[in-house]
């Protein structure tokens, strides 16, 4: 299978923040936002996709299936209208996955989060700061 065939997996950020997910800092500091029209190009899961079935599988047209899954007894779209993060089980970590498919370039980004503490090391924060001048991104600190 071709690279550009292959899924990116992330995490559906309803949240917005970019401490959110706080399981998931296993996976670094840094969150990126894409631009939207990922949407079409994107599958999304309730969970971790190695953890569902094949019809837990949705788009972005239907993505009111996600949001329709029961997790600790509650709904999905009952923990987004809240603004609220479910807690992990003994099931695993629980997020809402996308899958996206043909790549994802620096000019597919809008924004990046990066800790507070990368503006201490000055060659580094520099490197950083090539993404906003160079591809547009805008720089979020937290």
């Amino acid at each position: 299978m071709h690279d550009s065939e292959r899924p990116n997996y992330g995490a559906v950020d309803y949240l917005q923040t970019p401490t959110s997910l706080s399981p998931l800092i296993h996976y670094g500091n840094y969150r990126f936002v894409l631009k939207k029209k990922f949407r079409v190009n994107t599958t999304f899961t309730p969970f971790d996709s190695l953890l569902v079935e094949r019809e837990q599988v949705y788009v972005w047209d239907d993505i009111d299936g996600v949001l329709a899954t029961k997790l600790n007894g509650r709904f999905w779209f009952e923990y987004v209208l809240e603004g609220a993060e479910p807690v992990a089980t003994r099931d695993g970590i629980h997020y809402i996955e996308a899958q996206i498919i043909g790549g994802v370039y620096l000019s597919d980004i809008t924004r990046l989060y990066y800790p507070v503490a990368d503006q201490t090391d000055y060659e580094f924060f520099a490197k950083l700061e090539r993404f906003e001048i160079d591809h547009g991104i805008q720089l979020v600190q937290y």
